[in-house]
């Protein structure tokens, strides 16, 4: 099980469609495809679900998406895949236990301000 399958960006909960393929068990290019099918309905906010440009493990040029906490809870029922249960309870663990940590960094900022 990968550790960082949600990473804070910009003080925000993200992950991406290769860590879900790869969590899901599932090809890259297929989650691709799924995503590409739920964002064309146009019922998403563009910022939930963010196309972008990535270097894989054999130096070559891909795209992936770029998924917020809100696009995660919507994407995860039309991913599939082999690990499709263990996947999602792994991901929502992973969000909560992240969000618990950007909630803690947060609450330390106010103490020192409030201190200085």
């Amino acid at each position: 099980m990968m550790n960082d399958i949600v990473y804070i960006d910009q003080g925000q909960l993200k992950t991406n469609s290769v860590l879900l393929a790869d969590l899901f068990g599932c090809h890259h290019c297929d989650v691709l495809r799924r995503l590409n099918s739920l964002v064309s309905t146009g019922y998403f906010n563009e910022r939930d679900f963010v196309l972008i440009k990535y270097t894989d493990i054999k130096g070559q040029q891909g795209a992936m998406y770029e998924l917020t906490d809100r696009a995660f809870l919507i994407a995860t029922s039309f991913i599939g895949g082999v690990n499709l249960k263990e996947g999602q309870l792994a991901l929502v663990d992973a969000f909560l236990e992240k969000r618990a940590l950007l909630n803690a960094q947060h609450q330390a900022k106010q103490i020192t301000r409030s201190i200085h």
